[in-house]
C-alpha cells in the first residue's frame, strides 16, 4: 500500500479526513476517482424533507396551520403545494 502524507493533501482533503477519517477518504477516491461531487447545504435537505411533510399533511384547509407549524409564511406554503400540484394540473389539461 502507498503511503499517504498529510502534506501531499490539500486542505480540503484535510478537513473531509478530519470528519470522515483517512480509511473512508480513501474508499472516495476509490470510488469516485476524480469525479466531482456535490454536497448540498443542510438547509436545502431539511427544506426538502420538511416540504415532503407539508405535502402530505395537506388537505386543503390548513395553510394557515401549516405556516405556523413550520414557522414559514401562508405564501411559502402555497408555494409549495403548487409546485406539488403543478404536474397533476398539467396532465389534467392534456386529457
Amino acid at each position: 500500500m502507498v503511503e499517504i502524507y498529510l502534506s501531499d493533501l490539500n486542505e480540503e482533503q484535510i478537513d473531509i479526513i478530519s470528519i470522515i477519517g483517512l480509511e473512508n477518504f480513501l474508499k472516495l477516491c476509490e470510488h469516485f476517482q476524480g469525479e466531482t461531487i456535490y454536497f448540498p447545504k443542510m438547509k436545502t435537505v431539511k427544506n426538502k424533507h420538511r416540504n415532503k411533510l407539508i405535502k402530505s399533511e395537506y388537505n386543503g384547509k390548513n395553510i394557515y396551520y401549516l405556516s405556523q407549524k413550520y414557522k414559514i409564511s401562508p405564501r411559502q406554503i402555497r408555494r409549495i403545494i403548487s409546485l406539488w400540484f403543478l404536474p397533476y394540473m398539467f396532465i389534467y389539461l392534456l386529457n
